[in-house]
């Protein structure tokens, strides 16, 4: 099965990078959706998960990625994601549907 991207948004296209809320307001000016009707899902701490909360959207911390990343360079936000329960943690995409954060 492939995928089709309709919006891609890079800081290229608006000037500013993750997790500036500029990219992220691109992205709801280009997909007609409201921040809040968003769930962002990404592999870091700082530049996914704070980048979306602040720009209003929800956040998903994508942890798959993790095993991947040299030694001492993972995006491992152990601290942060203890004290912000709030914020839902995946290993798999498939778990994004399966878990019905999509509803």
């Amino acid at each position: 099965m492939g995928l089709e991207f309709r919006h891609v948004v890079s800081s290229c296209d608006c000037g500013a990078a993750k997790p500036n809320p500029a990219i992220f307001h691109e992205a709801t000016r280009r997909i007609g959706l409201a921040p809040g009707e968003i769930l962002h899902v990404g592999d870091s701490w700082r530049l996914d998960v704070e980048g979306a909360l602040r720009a209003g959207f929800g956040a998903m911390l994508y942890r798959g990625l993790w095993r991947f990343y040299p030694e001492g360079e993972s995006p491992d936000p152990r601290s942060q994601v203890s004290t912000a329960p709030e914020v839902p943690c995946v290993d798999r995409l498939d778990e994004v549907l399966d878990r019905h954060f999509l509803t």
